[in-house]
């Protein structure tokens, strides 16, 4: 799937949502957080989460551009962190404390095989500059994917846990009726299709079922 085509299945699931929250794991520039942001209107707001810390000043930058500083310093957060160590005690505090509608995410999808092909047909990364670590999940391909839904599974079982005994403490990350969209490629090994499903079914595994594909 495009950019273009998650932007579109974001807005869709954020419909009769009346002041949207998003979250944006491995946010880059922002660019997607920030069209989420320009489409929705002036009530959503949203947060990026990346690992590389000057993507995550680009982010800044770039929402000051894009939404103006007024709303960029009130509807944008960054947080330079693992995306796969959401529920973590450093990380988890500095996210939305009542969790989110939507959280959007284009995750790094080779497998070291394919990112192996890409190299001997093409050059380095498909002949790009970018750093392996934005191209490249593991040795499936589905390593961030799986990363991700067992994260969201184990901040859901921790906040459920508080709520049942009385705790205060943040909500879950992923509001109850909130919708995560996985950008994905359009095919393998020279066929379209059939990846969304491997996707789910390893998003639906790593997240013992919690996450309903």
């Amino acid at each position: 799937a495009t950019s273009g085509a998650l932007i579109d299945a974001a807005k869709a699931a954020l419909t009769g949502i009346d002041a949207p929250s998003i979250l944006d794991l491995g946010t880059g520039s922002g660019a997607l957080l920030l069209a989420l942001l320009v489409e929705l209107g002036p009530s959503a707001r949203g947060d990026g989460v990346d690992i590389d810390e000057e993507a995550v000043r680009t982010t800044k930058e770039n929402a000051v551009q894009v939404l103006g500083s007024k709303r960029a310093n009130a509807a944008v957060c960054t947080v330079c962190a693992d995306f796969m160590q959401l529920d973590s005690q450093v990380v988890r505090p500095q996210l939305a404390e009542a969790g989110y509608d939507l959280i959007i995410c284009n995750p790094p999808y080779r497998s070291e095989a394919q990112q192996a092909a890409y190299d001997r047909a093409t050059g380095q990364f498909g002949g790009h500059t970018e750093h392996s670590r934005t191209l490249v999940a593991g040795k499936t391909g589905l390593e961030m994917y799986e990363g991700i839904a067992d994260c969201l599974s184990r901040d859901f079982v921790e906040a459920e846990r508080r709520a049942a005994s009385g705790h205060e403490g943040p909500q879950s990350l992923l509001k109850p009726a909130g919708i995560l969209v996985f950008q994905v490629e359009a095919g393998r090994g020279g066929r379209t299709g059939g990846v969304a499903d491997l996707v789910g079914d390893a998003v639906t595994r790593a997240s013992a079922g919690k996450l309903v594909v």
